[in-house]
């Protein structure tokens, strides 16, 4: 394990190709960095060995870097790739860049500003502090709270999210999303998989070729609705034009098209 005072701002650039990331966020002014092999076998342990770990002066802070180089000399080899588990501790509200293409993500405690991008893998997120944008070509994104705005990539897989602050822009090819609360205006896009969220002001905007689509109004809202299905049912606890709801509250403008599933609108 590698151990860096790291008073002040915290950037995390954490590039790990195959693997796992497990990164916490705690009260403490000392980053931790522990890198081994997640198999015992001769190539992930080259990985680990061939790894960069640094820490360099940024602005009124520190950036730390880890870059795990590509594995391509040995392949598989026992049905299985070079791979290694990288293992962060660091000072809460450190903001987070993190590329992988095979690794699943998970972080414990409050973070800043967050960017995950990888091809193959899961994203477990507790709480961002900031603004998030988590992409997932092959894996399941589960966030419990951003403060800020949130955007949200699947190509395979669900999405599940606790309360977004801000805005929220999610796209999904094949995978459901469920969201519990979102105070911003909301933007989603599913080819196939169904969605059902839970909003509170602003424009909605809900759009599905494959799948059923489910906005609850928090109550104290008022509401505009405009709905419609291709091929499907729409039904709605409101009226589906026109204003309704408690005068002065704030206003929530859905607007929701489905080409092959149902639509529904309900108060939370």
């Amino acid at each position: 394990m590698t151990a860096f005072e790291t008073p002040g701002r915290l950037e995390l650039d954490l590039r790990v190709p195959v693997g796992e990331v497990e990164l916490e966020a705690a009260e403490t002014a000392t980053t931790e960095v522990e890198l081994e092999p997640l198999h015992d076998d001769d190539a992930s342990r080259n990985l680990a060995e061939r790894a960069r770990v640094e820490l360099r002066p940024r602005g009124e802070g520190h950036e730390l870097l880890v870059d795990v180089p590509e594995e391509r000399e040995f392949g598989i080899r026992f049905g299985r790739k070079a791979a290694v588990r990288l293992r962060v501790r660091c000072p809460q509200g450190a903001t987070v860049a993190v590329k992988t293409r095979s690794a699943d993500v998970a972080a414990r405690g409050r973070f800043g500003p967050a960017g995950v991008r990888t091809v193959s893998g899961d994203i477990e997120w507790e709480a961002v502090d900031g603004d998030g944008t988590l992409e997932s070509t092959s894996g399941d994104i589960h966030v419990e709270a951003v403060s800020g705005g949130l955007t949200l990539k699947t190509v395979s897989g669900d999405a599940v999210v606790g309360t977004v602050g801000g805005r929220l822009t999610a796209q999904s090819v094949s995978g459901d999303l469920r969201v519990d609360g979102v105070d911003g205006p909301v933007t989603t896009k599913s080819v196939s998989g169904d969605q059902r969220l839970t909003v509170a002001e602003g424009e909605v905007t809900l759009e599905s070729v494959s799948g059923d689509l489910e906005a609850r109004v928090r109550r104290g809202s008022r509401v505009y609705v405009d709905a419609a299905a291709l091929s499907g049912d729409v039904s709605s606890e409101l009226e589906l034009s026109g204003v309704a709801g408690e005068a002065g509250g704030p206003l929530v403008e859905i607007r929701a098209r489905s080409v092959s599933g149902d639509v529904k609108i309900s108060r939370a």
